[in-house]
């Protein structure tokens, strides 16, 4: 099979995006390799890189790797979406844990409230009361603090993570696309 070429010419007979078309031009305007340098280049986003490949492969005529590659996608997005399922619900496991530590300690308080009372006969126990309210206030606005804190680290994480599964499923296709061309015609 012959070479897929990638050139200015030819990037720019697809009309791109303006930014990342003048991206090409400051890195790459004289670059005219083959699709295996092209996905090699270190200041070309893999988004970018898939965006000229596929229409490389358009252009060819090449059904075959484009429908590989396709069903390679769609495997790929499908264990993303068992994955994000089940941070989704690791996600709604944690929301509901922090809501029933919220409630016994609720619970928890409205039983210490209880106690105190008990005591209230005398200026001692009013005194150990507010000592204890105090404390447990303190404790109660440091635990919602921190429930807070872990709520908002747990959605930052999940983010983080969907981020960076993301980025490298972008460098798994490269990876594909690299072996796909690489070997058409021997598949």
């Amino acid at each position: 099979m012959k070479k897929l070429i990638v050139n200015t010419e030819i990037i720019s007979k697809w009309n791109p995006c303006k930014d990342r078309f003048d991206n090409w031009l400051k890195h790459y305007k004289d670059f005219d390799g083959d699709a295996i340098e092209f996905l090699s280049l270190d200041k070309i986003t893999p988004q970018d890189k898939i965006w000229v490949t596929l229409r490389l492969l358009r252009d060819d005529n090449d059904l075959f790797t484009l429908q590989v590659f396709a069903i390679d996608c769609a495997f790929a997005a499908a264990y993303a979406a068992a994955a994000a399922a089940d941070a989704t619900a690791a996600y709604t496991v944690a929301t509901a844990a922090t809501a029933y530590t919220a409630t016994a300690t609720a619970a928890a308080d409205a039983a210490d409230a209880a106690t105190a009372a008990a005591y209230a006969a005398t200026a001692t126990a009013y005194v150990a009361y507010a000592a204890a309210y105090a404390d447990a206030t303190a404790a109660s606005d440091a635990a919602s603090d921190a429930d807070a804190a872990a709520s908002d680290a747990a959605a930052d994480a999940a983010s983080a993570t969907a981020t960076a599964t993301a980025a490298a499923e972008r460098e798994r296709q490269i990876d594909c696309l690299i072996y796909l061309i690489s070997n058409r015609g021997e598949l």
